[in-house]
């Protein structure tokens, strides 16, 4: 089966995409992650790629205000990741490490929870 990426010059494969999610996030500031949301309204991404009215896009407070926030559709958010991690496997492991690290104190926490 062809990956509905095939077209892109740059794109991280079906099943790493997500985890490229989650390695971005973990090397963000814990409190202004990536998220997945869906569109209620037409939009237009920070690339000039169209976001139509129930696709899925990934947006990031920006600032204070409501406003600020950046858009991603998932077009340009597969090829972001993917530059964002080309030919840097030391960036993908520390991110690998910090997830590593924050599942542990979680799995700590929850292991001295007393019901």
């Amino acid at each position: 089966m062809k990956d509905k990426n095939e077209n892109f010059r740059y794109f991280i494969a079906e099943d790493d995409f997500e985890l490229s999610i989650a390695r971005i996030n973990a090397l963000g500031n814990p409190y202004l992650k990536w998220q997945l949301t869906q569109a209620r309204k037409n939009h237009t991404d920070e690339f000039g790629e169209i976001i139509k009215a129930g696709d899925n896009y990934y947006k990031k407070s920006s600032g204070p205000s409501y406003s600020d926030v950046v858009k991603l559709s998932r077009k340009s958010m597969n090829i972001f990741a993917f530059l964002y991690f080309l030919d840097t496997p030391g960036l993908s492991n520390l991110a690998d490490e910090v997830i590593k690290k924050r599942d542990e104190e979680h799995r700590k926490a929850v292991d001295g929870l007393k019901l």
